[in-house]
């Protein structure tokens, strides 16, 4: 299988498949309907992973600090419809200095307020948001899993995205 799997990218997102970590970046101004074109890759996701599978969202500061009620809306569904097939959930908020650590702990004050009954965290880099996935994810998927190589496939992509 490859190492990082991308279903989906555009000017705005990217979702793939990170050896069982569904993997999402957003870098542009969310919007509802790539919020909901998420929903066929987490069908995918649930295809190849029937025990489950974590999810990482990396949100870059060309994002943007707000979402609007239907890309919120939208987002909370798929989470709903896909809560038994994730493990976990964590949101990487890139960057350094005062942003990124506002958004970190908006983040965590929201999830710690959720109702979702799955692990959820925030981080500051991706190789922490990897750590703390591998601990949820199903053991057959974890045991498998090659770190290194996942890291590097997701930086690579990380760095096409801000590369335009």
């Amino acid at each position: 299988m490859a190492t990082l799997d991308v279903f989906y990218r555009d000017d705005t997102v990217l979702y793939g498949d990170l050896q069982g970590i569904w993997l999402m970046f957003l870098f542009g101004p969310p919007d509802a309907p790539r919020m909901k074109r998420a929903g066929p890759t987490l069908t995918e996701m649930s295809k190849r992973y029937p025990d489950g599978f974590a999810n990482i969202t990396l949100v870059t500061q060309e994002a943007g600090l707000t979402m609007d009620a239907a890309s919120r809306q939208a987002a909370a569904d798929l989470t709903a419809q896909f809560a038994q097939q994730m493990k976990s959930d964590c949101t990487v908020v890139d960057g350094d200095g005062f942003w990124p650590a506002t958004v970190r702990a908006i983040i965590g004050a929201v999830q710690i307020l959720s109702r979702v009954r799955h692990p959820r965290a925030s981080f500051r880099t991706l190789p922490e948001a990897i750590d703390w996935s591998l601990q949820y994810m199903p053991s057959a998927t974890r045991q498998g899993y090659d770190k290194r190589a996942a890291l590097a496939a997701a930086e690579a992509a990380l760095a096409s995205v801000r590369a335009g």
